[in-house]
């Protein structure tokens, strides 16, 4: 029975430190061309033969910041919104409809972020019961420092001439590149550790 005890104890403490990670901070960088911005098609815009939305990006980024743990950790945050100002759209308006949302990361890592965007309208009226616009978002893998964390920007869709917000989701999946183990999980792994000696130790002297 003590065997049994002392690899269930054993394996917890050493499984247990395995899914903790140091603390990694993350801060949001500023708005702008060289910052937090959507980069457009030609066939997005007010002109004749254009898709008119706008794209408009939150004021509070800049001052968006957190910390992430523990690996599978995420946090999400408003990066901006989508207006669709059309009632009616035609065949020449759906094309050229290009959507790469980027991001800008001061921590841990100094970096801007692109994350593409499929975009797809849909032709008729668009007060009608369908959907009339698309915008899906495929999830970005950053590397930092031996490191990694993905951001995935939530898709939406418009059924009709309305405003959508568009959030973005940080999560840990990898964090090397964070700060060194506390002590307290240092003793947690060594804890872990001595217990899967003691029971070797004991069979080995049987």
């Amino acid at each position: 029975m003590k065997k049994i005890s002392y690899i269930i104890v054993g394996m917890f403490m050493v499984f247990a430190v395995a899914g903790m990670a140091g603390a990694v901070s993350f801060d949001i960088g500023s708005n702008g061309s060289t910052g937090n911005h959507w980069e457009l098609g030609s066939g997005c815009g007010t002109s004749s033969g254009q898709l008119d939305a706008e794209f408009s990006i939150s004021g509070s980024l800049p001052s968006v910041n957190f910390t992430l743990t523990n690996i599978g950790q995420s946090h999400t945050f408003n990066f901006g919104s989508i207006e669709l100002k059309e009632g009616t759209i035609d065949q020449n308006e759906t094309n050229n409809l290009t959507v790469k949302a980027w991001l800008n990361f001061d921590q841990p890592v100094d970096i801007n972020v692109a994350n593409p965007g499929n975009a797809v309208a849909i032709t008729g009226s668009v007060n009608d019961s369908g959907a009339d616009l698309t915008i899906t978002f495929a999830p970005v893998t950053v590397n930092f420092a031996g490191g990694q964390f993905t951001v995935d920007l939530s898709d939406v869709t418009f059924y009709r001439d309305e405003t959508k917000d568009v959030c973005a989701t940080v999560t840990l999946t990898d964090p090397t590149g964070g700060e060194a183990p506390e002590p307290a999980t240092m003793f947690l792994l060594g804890s872990g550790l001595v217990g899967l000696a003691g029971f070797a130790r004991r069979r080995f002297k049987k």
